[in-house]
């Protein structure tokens, strides 16, 4: 009988797990997902995990080498307690992670350390595992037990994405629609003209361009009723990952300043030869010259000068993304549920859900259009009427 040289164990603390980073981040690596890198998500745990929840990372080693990672944690809930992947609401993808060729062994241990013993899962919850991937169904075919659990679909999304092998700009800006490329240019030299200069983040002004990333984030969605994507929680990821990552040159937090001040400041997360954007603001002053676009380009310039592969553009079909974008990939969120009575009450919950969002979606579009209506009438009534 052959006796497997696999282990596998299930750290709920973020200190303990510290030794397995090296191997862990080399699977992020070797897999070119920024945000499944320890840094990222292991912040994302220290500043914006939930109330009550527990970490919950399973790390599979074949003796000494990292071949497989569950970045999860573990909330308690009244049908039992969900797994959920590290680094939701803010991060995507991310997805369990396995040395290349060993994904069905690895899926096989995480389904084992996350379905027996007294913390089984009521619930795996797989938040933006790429569309396709073989990880949910996997993971149910390794499940302890008789019955393999059902996989429900919650929601997908699309980001598109730049593939970034060309010989230079100018060769992919030779890809863009002419509108595009003579716009950049005359945005370009209007910005330059100005004094304007990109500047990279360095550890000495980690503070400051987060600070600048923050500032500007804001004030752009401040009258559309706030951002929902940015808090103080994720302040503390930006600088907690940002501290981890930036000597390496895998964080990028491109500043283009004109006097000295920001008037746009964009993050990207680099692995394996993928940028992921994440978040960025500009300065509505600069509208007409376009700065936010300007950052992407120059962002763009940067993943072809180091031979990268890809920039994924993040979740989301906006408009401007498709200017840049030459391809997409689709990330879909699913839960894996262990049959039982339990699993009945956790598929109509899930469908619940997705009935509800759209509902949701559409009356908070609602209300900041009444807002945005009621804020421009207010600008444009005339002064000293006495109106309130």
């Amino acid at each position: 009988m052959t006796v497997s040289s696999l282990r596998t164990e299930l750290f709920d603390d973020a200190a303990a797990v510290a030794a397995h980073h090296a191997g862990w981040d080399a699977l992020a690596v070797a897999s070119a997902r920024p945000y499944c890198a320890p840094a990222w998500l292991l912040a994302w745990w220290r500043h914006a995990a939930l109330p009550r929840s527990t970490l919950a990372v399973a790390i599979v080693r074949d003796g000494d080498e990292v071949i497989g990672v569950g970045p999860f944690s573990r909330q308690p809930g009244p049908l039992g307690p969900t797994y959920r992947t590290l680094g939701w609401g803010g991060s995507s993808p991310v997805a369990p992670l396995a040395r290349a060729g060993r994904e069905p062994e690895v899926a096989a241990e995480l389904a084992r350390a996350l379905g027996e013993s007294g913390r089984a899962a009521a619930r795996l919850r797989l938040e933006s595992t790429p569309a396709g991937a073989a990880w949910p169904a996997l993971l149910a075919d390794g499940w302890p037990g008789d019955r393999r659990p059902e996989i429900v679909p919650r929601a997908s999304a699309v980001a598109p994405a730049v593939s970034l092998g060309h010989r230079d700009l100018d060769a992919w800006l030779g890809t863009r629609s002419q509108n595009f490329r003579q716009q950049m240019r005359r945005s370009r030299r209007a910005v330059e003209a100005a004094g304007g200069r990109f500047r990279l983040v360095t550890r000495e002004h980690l503070d400051r361009d987060v600070d600048a990333l923050v500032r500007l984030h804001h004030a752009r969605w401040k009258r559309r009723g706030g951002s929902a994507a940015l808090d103080a929680r994720f302040e503390g990821v930006l600088r907690d990952a940002g501290s981890a990552l930036v000597d390496d040159g895998r964080y990028r937090l491109w500043s283009l300043d004109v006097e000295g001040r920001s008037i746009s400041t964009h993050l990207f997360l680099s692995a394996g030869g993928t940028q992921s954007y994440w978040l960025g603001g500009f300065d509505e002053a600069w509208a007409a010259q376009r700065p936010a676009l300007l950052v992407l380009v120059a962002a763009v310039q940067h993943g072809i000068d180091l031979g990268e592969d890809r920039l994924d553009l993040g979740p989301g079909a906006a408009d401007y993304k498709y200017r840049f974008a030459d391809t997409e990939e689709r990330f879909d969120a699913v839960d894996v549920v262990p049959a039982g009575i339990r699993a009945a009450l956790i598929r109509r919950d899930v469908q619940a859900r997705r009935i509800a969002r759209p509902l949701k979606q559409r009356l908070e579009d609602a209300v900041v259009s009444r807002l945005a209506v009621v804020r421009d009438r207010a600008r444009s009534a005339p002064r000293g009427t006495g109106s309130t």
